[in-house]
C-alpha cells in the first residue's frame, strides 16, 4: 500500500470518535455495557412451555395480576400489548391438555419432541418485534382449518378429540405455540430489559463469522469497487458489524468505512477491527472459571472423572440415576467418558437443587449449584436435555447463542452460533469442539 495513503488512514483514525481495538486477555468476559442497573438472567432462546408460562405468571404479577386471565387486564396496552396472541396460545394449551387427558401414557401429543428439535442458525436469524408476531398469528390463523380456527378463537368449544389428521393439528398446533412463546418472550423480557437488550448489540458476532469464512477476502476488500452491488452490500454489512463490536457506535463505523473505500483500502479496516471481533466471537466457546476436581490424567487418557454431591431425601436413587445417566451419556465421545463419582462434599464440588416455578440455571459458570424446576417430571425430554446443557456450565462452558435488539431494526435478533453444540441449541448434542475444548483445559499429560 502506498505510504501516502497510510498516512492518511492513520490521520483519518485519529481522528474517529471510536475505542481502540484492544488486545483482551483470553479469559475475558465480553458483557454489554447496559445504561440500565436491571439485567435478565441467562434465558435460554429453547425454553419449553412450563418455563414461559412461569415468565408470563411473574409478568402477570408485575401488572397486579395473581391470575393467567389476561383478559382482566383489558385492552392490549403498552404493559402487554400481545396479549391477544397470548390469550389464543393458552387456549390452544387448554385444548392440547383436554385432549391428552383422554390418551393414555405412550399415545399423548406434544407440540415438540427430540426429533423435532430445531436450532436457530447463524444464517438464519429469528426476528421477531410486536408488528412480526400479530402478523405471524393472523397468518397462521388463516393458513390452518376452519374448525381449528374456530375453536382457538372461541367460536365453538373445545373438544377432548382431535377433530383434523393428526399431522395438521401438531402442526398448526405448534406454530401457535410457538407465536405464543414469543408474545410472552417479548412482552415478559424484551421489554422489562430492553436498554440491556440493545447494549448486547455489541456481541453481535455475525460479522467476523462470517469474513473468516469469506473465500478471497482479502481479494475482494482490495477490488471492494469491482465487485456485484448484492456482495458489495453484503460484505459492507459486515464489516460494519465488526466495527460495531468496537465503537457501539455505526455512525464513526461507516465514516471510516466510506472513506477507506475511496481510497481502496478497506483491507485496512478489517484490520483494525478484527482482533477485538474475533475475541468476542472466542468468548462464547472458551472454558472459564475452570474447576480443580476433574481428576483426567495419562493413568487413563480415557476417562474423566469429578465428585458430585450424592442427592438426598425423597426419591434420592430416582435423582442420581437421573443425574449419572444423563451426564455420562451425554459427555462421552469416541471411547472417551466422564463419569460421576458421588462423594463429592457441599459448597465444594457440583450438586442438583430442585426449586418450584423456577427456570434452570448454574449459579455460575464453573460453579457448583444446578437448580433445576422440581415441577417438571424428569421423563421429559427437555428436562434431560437441560440437565446434559446445564452441566456444561459447571465445567466452565459458557452459553453460544445471543439475543438483542437492533434498533435500526426495530426489532429482537436471535441466534445460536452453531446449531449443532449442545452449548448452543437444544437441537445440539457434545461434539469435537467441545472434547477439544476439555481436553485443553483439564487433561494432565503424566511425566
Amino acid at each position: 500500500m502506498a505510504a501516502k495513503t497510510l498516512f492518511q488512514y492513520t490521520i483519518f483514525s485519529l481522528l474517529l470518535v471510536s475505542k481502540p481495538s484492544e488486545v483482551f486477555p483470553a479469559d475475558t468476559q465480553f458483557e454489554p455495557h447496559s445504561a440500565s442497573r436491571e439485567t435478565p438472567h441467562a434465558i435460554d432462546l429453547d425454553l419449553d412451555n412450563r418455563e414461559y408460562l412461569e415468565i408470563l405468571k411473574n409478568h402477570m404479577r408485575d401488572l397486579g395480576s395473581d391470575s393467567l386471565r389476561i383478559n382482566e387486564l383489558g385492552p392490549p396496552n403498552t404493559r402487554m400489548s400481545l396479549s391477544r396472541e397470548i390469550q389464543i396460545g393458552l387456549r390452544n394449551l387448554d385444548w392440547l391438555n383436554l385432549i391428552n387427558s383422554k390418551l393414555p401414557e405412550g399415545q399423548k401429543i406434544s407440540f415438540s419432541s427430540k426429533n423435532s428439535r430445531k436450532g436457530i442458525p447463524i444464517d438464519k436469524p429469528y426476528k421477531y418485534n410486536e408488528a412480526i408476531i400479530n402478523t405471524r398469528l393472523e397468518q397462521s390463523l388463516t393458513e390452518m382449518p376452519e374448525i381449528m380456527r374456530d375453536i382457538l378463537l372461541g367460536n365453538k368449544n373445545l373438544t377432548d378429540t382431535v377433530p383434523i389428521p393428526l399431522v395438521d393439528y401438531v402442526k398448526h398446533g405448534g406454530n401457535i405455540n410457538k407465536i405464543m412463546q414469543m408474545a410472552i418472550r417479548f412482552d415478559g423480557i424484551i421489554k422489562k430489559y430492553k436498554q440491556w437488550y440493545i447494549s448486547n448489540r455489541s456481541r453481535d458476532v455475525r460479522g467476523i463469522h462470517f469474513l473468516l469464512k469469506w473465500k478471497n477476502l482479502e481479494s475482494d476488500l482490495s477490488h471492494f469497487q469491482n465487485l456485484s452491488r448484492e456482495t458489495q452490500d453484503l460484505l459492507e454489512g459486515h464489516l460494519l458489524n465488526i466495527c460495531y463490536n468496537t465503537t457501539e457506535n455505526l455512525r464513526p463505523c461507516k465514516n471510516e468505512f466510506n472513506n477507506l473505500k475511496l481510497q481502496g483500502a478497506l483491507e485496512l479496516f478489517f484490520d483494525r477491527y478484527k482482533t477485538r471481533s474475533k475475541q468476542i466471537y472466542d468468548s462464547f466457546f472458551a472454558i472459564r472459571n475452570p474447576r480443580s476436581d476433574i481428576n483426567w490424567s495419562g493413568d487413563d487418557e480415557h476417562r474423566a472423572f469429578i465428585p458430585f454431591v450424592r442427592p438426598n431425601g425423597e426419591n434420592s436413587s430416582t435423582i442420581e440415576e437421573f443425574i449419572q445417566s444423563n451426564i455420562e451419556e451425554e459427555w462421552s465421545w469416541n471411547g472417551w467418558h466422564l463419569n460421576l463419582v458421588f462423594n463429592g462434599s457441599k459448597n465444594i464440588n457440583p450438586e442438583i437443587r430442585f426449586l418450584p416455578k423456577i427456570t434452570p440455571n448454574v449459579d455460575r459458570i464453573g460453579g457448583n449449584i444446578i437448580s433445576m424446576n422440581s415441577d417438571a417430571p424428569l421423563t421429559e425430554y427437555s428436562v434431560q436435555w437441560t440437565i446434559r446443557h446445564e452441566f456444561g456450565h459447571v465445567l466452565g462452558f459458557p452459553d453460544c447463542y445471543l439475543e438483542f435488539f437492533d434498533t435500526d431494526e426495530n426489532a429482537v435478533i436471535s441466534y445460536q452460533i452453531d446449531t449443532s453444540d449442545l452449548m448452543c441449541s437444544r437441537a445440539g448434542d457434545f461434539n469435537q469442539r467441545i472434547f477439544n475444548q476439555l481436553k485443553l483445559t483439564y487433561f494432565k499429560l503424566l511425566r
